[in-house]
């Protein structure tokens, strides 16, 4: 199993299905701070799970050699895996942002969340069809988790409040290698965002950013809360835990937005600077504003008019874009781990391999055929 960041959501939740269903040891290769992943194992007492740092000559070994790997994305995927091994590609989600340097990355399967990138993902990573699991992002459990009371009062959110969580994608990024890249300016320097805070310190309403890990951006500049995944992490709260307990999401191309139709509610999107998002990053769509299952926000004006709204009833039919949603066709929520392990299992039937998460508890044989693709 290889994760980055190093608590990536589809690791994080598939890891206790796949320790309970997998009968042999699970090595997990930590892309990022391997003594973070120890605790993790320790906190949650995953017997059987074994941290190694990616930075290393027994990491390389493992990654050649394991009967069955899962790996969101930096790992060493450029060879195409034999028969004989199972190489899962979970990736960090759908949406509509470009994939690039996909030529480097090969797997067995690709796992999605929803159908609109079912085809897309099966040409980018040059499998079949067949191939793409469509049983939703592992990560998608800990939605219907939400937060406890006391992990309301560690990150100091009212939960009796309207909780909105914007969660923007970068415009300047940098990644585990120190790269830095430019899509666009950087959202804070926006002028009319400098009114934010106004909108943010109304009464009973929590406006909180959390940036992509890859974000260089400072939005502590507007003045509202910023939650980053330190503060998650030292609060013990998963990111999709938070956005399990909101009332609305504000994003743009993130692909947490798609995970989270499945709850049905409000989500809008601002993207002030689409058409140059569209000539630097590249869309994946031939019409990205006309996909999009929310309001489409400009300016400042239009994120107040639209938590004006959500504060005033966030059940209001006119926030839903049922068409737009229906389209995107995201996959159920709830027990997408095992979902995820029996559609693997009919998968390698069907390919005359071996099943290999057969061991503990089974879901029925007929969910494992619903869910095969």
């Amino acid at each position: 199993m290889h994760s980055w960041p190093t608590l990536e959501g589809n690791v994080v939740e598939l890891l206790p299905d796949l320790t309970r269903r997998y009968p042999h040891r699970v090595f997990w290769i930590a892309g990022g701070d391997p003594a973070v992943a120890q605790q993790h194992v320790t906190r949650h007492a995953l017997a059987g799970v074994e941290v190694v740092p990616k930075k290393s000559l027994r990491a390389i070994w493992l990654a050649v050699t394991a009967e069955v790997t899962f790996f969101t994305h930096g790992f060493f995927t450029a060879v195409t895996p034999p028969r004989s091994r199972l190489v899962v590609n979970l990736w960090h989600g759908d949406g509509p942002k470009g994939t690039t340097h996909a030529g480097d990355i090969r797997s067995t399967v690709v796992v999605t969340g929803a159908r609109m990138w079912h085809r897309y993902k099966a040409a980018t990573f040059g499998v079949r069809e067949r191939d793409v699991a469509w049983t939703g992002n592992p990560r998608t459990n800990a939605l219907l988790r939400g937060m406890s009371d006391e992990q309301w009062r560690r990150l100091g959110l009212d939960p009796a409040g309207t909780l909105v969580l914007w969660l923007p994608t970068y415009r300047v990024g940098r990644n585990a290698e120190g790269l830095v890249w430019e899509d666009g300016a950087p959202l804070s320097d926006r002028a009319d965002l400098r009114e934010l805070y106004e909108v943010a310190s109304r009464p009973g309403v929590s406006l909180v950013v959390k940036p992509h890990p890859m974000d260089r951006d400072d939005y502590s500049r507007l003045g509202i809360r910023v939650l980053t995944g330190a503060d998650l992490r030292d609060a013990g709260v998963a990111l999709y835990e938070l956005l399990g307990s909101s009332t609305a999401m504000i994003s743009d191309t993130s692909s947490a937005w798609v995970d989270y139709l499945v709850l049905d509610r409000p989500v809008a999107f601002y993207l002030p600077d689409a058409d140059l998002l569209a000539a630097t990053r590249g869309f994946n769509v031939p019409d990205l504003l006309a996909i999009l299952p929310g309001p489409v926000l400009r300016d400042v004006r239009d994120i107040r008019r639209f938590i004006e709204a959500v504060t005033r009833d966030p059940v209001d039919p006119a926030l839903r874009y049922p068409a737009e949603r229906e389209r995107i066709g995201a996959a159920p929520v709830g027990d997408a781990p095992n979902r995820l392990l029996d559609w693997l299992d009919t998968y390698q039937r069907d390919r005359g391999g071996r099943p290999l998460f057969s061991a503990g508890e089974r879901r029925s044989a007929s969910v494992a055929e619903a869910s095969l693709v």
